[in-house]
């Protein structure tokens, strides 16, 4: 089982830090957020494209990766084609499989055409665009209906688990059913409730359905990372990365791997990379 985590909320911190505490706590990659964020600013940024090779180095050195990079604007919004464009040109320099997209809209032709420009804006480059379990698309049939619509290698979903468990109303067993090979990426995150609405609760100690959760994805044999996403201001007085990101460690460490099957992998003939047999 793979797990990362999202930088996004984790303010004031460096990439360093992040760096670092990836490896304290045993994780295996960090979700990029924002890349117009401050984390980013300045020369020593892993995103300048001048330090690509030395930051693809490093994390291979740390035996880590960058799981995916989220966009911070609604992928509906005509403005948010500057932030994809240079999500694609950081993907593409570090190596980074997925770009995550989300909207508010629930237009679903404004929806689909906006999917046909970030499509055309990948190209050929090895991208996948994962348009996540949020808003409209909580309800996880009609998202599938748009990935449907395109049946498109470089289009798939990243399961938001709080949307679709708590937003939606479903149940993990009916969002894979739904979406099956088409889930490449998960965002997770637990909940309680308080005077009867959902409050946000540490992994495991909430009221998400883990082990069914966990079930599902092993149904399809799902290899992916999956990310939490946590914000330092839900739980002030435990705001600490690193204990934030260990008890979501051990915590999914009472679960079983979610892929079935190992992939044997060889190397090439150049040694610089494996190949599935």
């Amino acid at each position: 089982m793979k797990l990362s985590f999202s930088i996004r909320n984790w303010d004031g911190i460096g990439w360093n830090e992040f760096c670092e505490a990836a490896k304290y706590t045993r994780m295996s990659g960090i979700e990029l957020y924002d890349i117009a964020g401050p984390v980013f600013s300045g020369k020593e940024s892993p995103t300048n494209p001048e330090l690509a090779a030395v930051s693809r180095r490093r994390l291979i050195g740390d035996k880590l990766a960058v799981s995916c990079v989220d966009t911070a604007a609604d992928f509906v919004d005509a403005s948010s084609a500057r932030e994809m464009d240079e999500c694609i040109r950081v993907a593409v320099n570090l190596g980074i499989p997925f770009i995550g997209i989300h909207t508010s809209s629930s237009d679903t032709d404004a929806c689909a055409d906006a999917i046909e420009r970030i499509l055309e804006m990948i190209g050929t480059r090895p991208v996948v665009a994962l348009v996540e379990t949020s808003g409209l698309y909580a309800d996880t049939q009609i998202l599938r209906d748009l990935l449907n619509r395109f049946s498109d290698d470089r289009l798939a979903a990243l399961w938001d688990m709080y949307s679709t468990c708590v937003t939606a109303g479903e149940d993990p067993e009916r969002t894979i059913t739904n979406l099956g090979a088409y889930v490449r990426h998960v965002h997770i995150h637990d909940f309680t409730k308080k005077d009867g609405a959902p409050v946000p609760e540490l992994i495991g100690d909430g009221l998400l359905p883990l082990k069914e959760l966990m079930n599902a994805l092993r149904s399809i044999n799902y290899d992916g990372f999956i990310s939490l996403e946590w914000d330092p201001d839900w739980m002030p007085e435990i705001a600490d990365m690193e204990i934030i990101f260990t008890h979501f460690v051990n915590v999914m460490g009472r679960f079983q791997n979610t892929r079935l099957n190992e992939k044997h992998l060889y190397w090439n003939n150049s040694h610089t990379g494996k190949y599935s047999g």
